[in-house]
């Protein structure tokens, strides 16, 4: 039986995430900018905005690693959310292309 949260990537190069409900996710793995990345930790920022270049979908598992641009590198942190809305454009003034996704934290983190 495989551990809640659990990543298994699958064909070309999908990544999936075991829920612990004998359920495997999709998931996506995600740079996030410290500030940001600190706001979602912290509760206060409970959406993303992306590129919807990966066809975001409800229920899909965000796993948001901290990236220092600066630096060019990952800190080290990692954060897990699971989507619960995805708001695609071009609608509500959001561009072509892009989405906005309400997200909540994972019980079981990293």
């Amino acid at each position: 039986m495989p551990e809640v949260g659990e990543l298994y990537e699958g064909a070309r190069g999908s990544l999936y995430y075991y829920d612990g409900a004998a359920l495997w996710r999709r998931a996506h793995e995600l740079k996030c900018w410290p500030p940001q990345f600190k706001a979602t930790r912290r509760g206060v920022k409970l959406f993303e905005y992306r590129k919807n270049d990966r066809n975001f979908t409800v229920s899909d598992i965000l796993i948001l690693r901290e990236w220092e641009p600066g630096d060019e590198a990952y800190t080290g942190h990692v954060y897990h959310v699971r989507v619960l809305y995805v708001l695609r454009g071009p609608d509500f003034g959001v561009p072509d292309g892009f989405c906005v996704m309400s997200i909540e934290p994972l019980e079981v983190q990293p």
